[in-house]
């Protein structure tokens, strides 16, 4: 076990970390030329894309690892299942798009329409990739679409950057990229891509047991971008803009924990059914999460003022506030995609229930409350606590179970 753990951390960190480092360079110089409230437009955008992405996987992608590790012999059906299943989410996150201009204070965002639905829809079908090659554990390959893809990002957006500086050409080069990055894994995988096998049958396994997963497994990433969301409906473009500079160092931060929860995912779903192997892969994965997650809050905290103005300058010194409340979350929110990824290969999803509902609503309310009075800094906080709550309360389940 220890070997493919390894490894697969190696290409992971590999992939995640020059992929991830070559976005946030490009976003903190697009920050820097367009100013706050242009970023604050961008960044919205963005957002948005990545929040509707959420809800056009449902956890599908998840599921199919899982079941791509444990019924390799059925990979047709999944797969071809899979897919079917995400062009039908697709379609109803098209019309949740078109509307949502009338639905925020932004100003600017209609024009970004197509591109950001071409974004979630290449975005989308590039999980399908990710899930066939962590099944093999081939994470190289995960780790060059994840290179490739973010290289055409930084190459476009820069290009666009310094010759137009549209936003909407700015979310084009997303686009690009992540079209790029869905051709690599066409191509690589292409003897595993099934379409005409699927089974309706299969449609409510996937949807029971992946809808469940998507909010808790992505809890963190959830509430960021509903953040974004509510701060453009009742605020504006520079508090976005103040929010969304605070996040971005702790984004990549995150990167550790997305690496660490991905590495242990196979040998999780592959030890379900062995107690003492699942419990030694667990309680080696939470100790480093959690052990990293305090150093790092803690540098994060104390050094906040430097890195705020060595990122993006003084014309961002409102972020600093909202930057050490973030970094105080990432105690809570690194172990909690690794909780999440156990839950699922236990197949108990359900107790995850309390968890969602806890911390996604739980967030929104305090968001309405605390986002009219005080802003950016309402939203980090609101985040802080029920992330803190929700993490805890999922920790002492799956301890007291199992």
């Amino acid at each position: 076990m220890k070997y493919p753990f390894l490894r697969n951390t190696f290409y992971l960190s590999l992939g995640e970390f020059i992929g991830r480092g070559i976005r946030v360079i490009v976003v903190l110089i697009i920050a820097r030329v367009i100013g706050v409230y242009k970023f604050g437009i961008f960044s919205y955008a963005l957002s948005l894309a990545a929040f509707l992405t959420i809800f056009s996987d449902l956890g599908i992608s998840s599921v199919l690892t899982r079941e791509l590790c444990q019924k390799p012999e059925d990979k047709k059906k999944f797969i071809s299942t899979a897919i079917f299943l995400k062009f039908l989410l697709i379609l109803p996150i098209i019309f949740i798009v078109i509307l949502s201009p009338y639905f925020s204070k932004i100003n600017g965002l209609k024009p970004l329409i197509l591109f950001i639905i071409l974004l979630i829809f290449s975005d989308s079908l590039r999980e399908i990739g990710f899930s066939i090659v962590r099944s093999k554990q081939k994470m190289h390959l995960e780790a060059i679409d994840k290179i490739l893809t973010n290289s055409v990002i930084g190459a476009f957006c820069l290009w666009f950057l310094f010759n137009s500086g549209k936003i909407s050409s700015l979310i084009f080069s997303y686009f690009l990229g992540s079209l790029v990055g869905l051709l690599f894994f066409i191509f690589i995988l292409r003897k595993d891509i099934f379409i005409s096998y699927f089974q309706k049958n299969l449609f409510l396994y996937f949807l029971k047991s992946g809808i469940v997963f998507s909010f808790f497994g992505f809890l963190t990433p959830l509430m960021i971008n509903t953040d974004h969301l509510l701060l453009g409906y009742f605020k504006n473009a520079y508090q976005v803009g103040i929010y969304a500079a605070a996040y971005r160092p702790i984004q990549l931060l995150l990167i550790f924990s997305t690496i660490i929860s991905t590495a242990f995912f196979p040998s999780l779903s592959e030890t379900a059914k062995n107690k003492e192997k699942f419990r030694e892969i667990f309680r080696k994965g939470i100790f480093i999460l959690i052990s990293s997650a305090i150093f790092l809050s803690i540098l994060g905290i104390i050094f906040s003022n430097q890195i705020i103005f060595l990122l993006y300058g003084k014309s961002y010194s409102s972020s600093i506030l909202v930057f050490k409340l973030l970094a105080f979350c990432l105690v809570f929110s690194f172990p909690a995609v690794f909780l999440a990824d156990s839950v699922l290969a236990l197949h108990k999803q359900k107790i995850l229930l309390k968890y969602f509902l806890l911390g996604f609503l739980g967030d929104v309310i305090l968001d309405i409350v605390l986002i009219p009075k005080w802003g950016a800094i309402g939203c980090a906080l609101a985040t802080l606590i029920t992330l803190s709550l929700s993490t805890i309360f999922l920790f002492a389940s799956i301890w007291k179970n199992h």
